[in-house]
């Protein structure tokens, strides 16, 4: 009668702990106190290791790792700290850090300096939903502290992607483009419905030219120089070289 009696209170409290656990779960998840996750796709050296960087390594990063927590290494950070887990990867509303800097946990994280922005709670929000997609070595800081560099090197940003020579896109108007570059720009500008500018007179161009090489503006017997030639835009690209001349010199 003993054993039955342990054997129902001890159901009765596994019971009673599952309800509470998935209470304060769905209870996050409806918090209204949490800002909204960013509805952008994340990329973690663009969004999230500048934003952890400068707000989360001075009290968890290689220096200093504050209620066992580190945020500076995947590992370490999904295994979380002394209170538990903070972050669960598709779960950003039940994660413990996302609590804590939205102020919702009587605790507010950062202790120091202002909190963090509802934007910025936003992309904190969608990056552990979406994943979190996180690099297992993260190169804004080494183990000793040390920055090397940017993290964006391990980026999708097209500034660090190979370069590839492309074929010109396809355009209606085929007397437009002078060069494979104009081809670019016209498509563009026909896919928006956008009818090329006129072309500026030669005055205008030369101007253009001399004030973008020397800062100033051409002297009168550039000017008139250039108006006497009339072979096409070959006089402008002889005069380019006496302006490079007085570029050089003026930089001297």
């Amino acid at each position: 009668m003993v054993d039955m009696v342990r054997a129902g209170r001890t159901a009765l409290l596994c019971g009673a702990s599952v309800w509470i656990f998935t209470y304060s779960i769905s209870s996050a998840a409806d918090d209204p106190a949490l800002p909204a996750a960013a509805k952008t796709k994340i990329e973690y050296a663009r969004d999230i290791e500048p934003l952890l960087q400068k707000r989360c390594y001075l009290c968890h990063g290689a220096q200093q790792q504050m209620s066992g927590l580190r945020l500076d290494q995947k590992e370490a950070a999904l295994k979380g700290g002394a209170s538990g887990v903070d972050i669960q990867p598709g779960n950003s509303a039940g994660s413990r850090l996302i609590r804590l800097v939205s102020g919702v946990e009587a605790k507010v994280m950062p202790p120091i300096g202002a909190r963090l922005t509802a934007a910025e709670i936003g992309l904190l929000r969608a990056w552990i939903d979406q994943g979190p997609d996180w690099p297992a070595q993260q190169t804004s800081q080494n183990p000793d502290g040390r920055k090397p560099g940017s993290g964006l090197l391990n980026s999708s940003h097209w500034a660090f992607q190979k370069i590839e020579r492309r074929d010109p896109p396809p355009v209606r108007d085929r007397a437009w483009p002078r060069t494979a570059v104009d081809q670019f720009i016209l498509a563009r500008l026909e896919a928006e419905g956008i009818a090329p500018s006129p072309e500026a007179g030669k005055l205008t161009l030369l101007r253009r030219v001399s004030l973008d090489l020397t800062g100033l503006p051409p002297t009168r017997e550039e000017v008139q120089e250039f108006l006497r030639d009339n072979r096409s835009d070959a006089a402008l690209r002889r005069t380019l070289g006496p302006l490079l001349a007085r570029s050089g010199a003026l930089c001297r």
